[in-house]
C-alpha cells in the first residue's frame, strides 16, 4: 500500500501541463486527485488520467479568485 492510498489532493491549474503532470505521479501513488481549473478541459484530462493511471480522479471547474467557487468546492472535498 502506498503512502497516499486513499488521501485526496487538490490541484488547480491542472488541464494540462505541469497540473496534469502533478495529477499523474499522484494517481500512481494511490491518492484520489481533484483537478480544478477554469478550462473544462480538465474533465478531459480526469478521464484520461483515469484511463491510463487508473485509480479516481475527478475534474471541477472554479476560478481560483472567487470566494464562492472556493466554497463549493470544499462543500465537494
Amino acid at each position: 500500500m502506498s503512502r497516499l492510498e486513499g488521501k485526496k489532493a487538490l490541484i488547480t491549474g491542472a488541464a494540462k501541463g505541469q497540473g496534469e503532470a502533478m495529477a499523474r505521479v499522484l494517481l500512481k501513488h494511490g491518492a484520489i486527485v481533484i483537478l480544478e481549473d477554469l478550462s473544462e478541459k480538465g474533465k478531459e484530462t480526469a478521464e484520461k488520467l483515469v484511463d491510463e493511471e487508473g485509480g479516481i480522479a475527478s475534474f471541477i471547474q472554479m476560478n481560483v479568485s472567487r470566494a464562492d467557487d472556493w466554497k463549493k468546492t470544499i462543500v465537494y472535498i
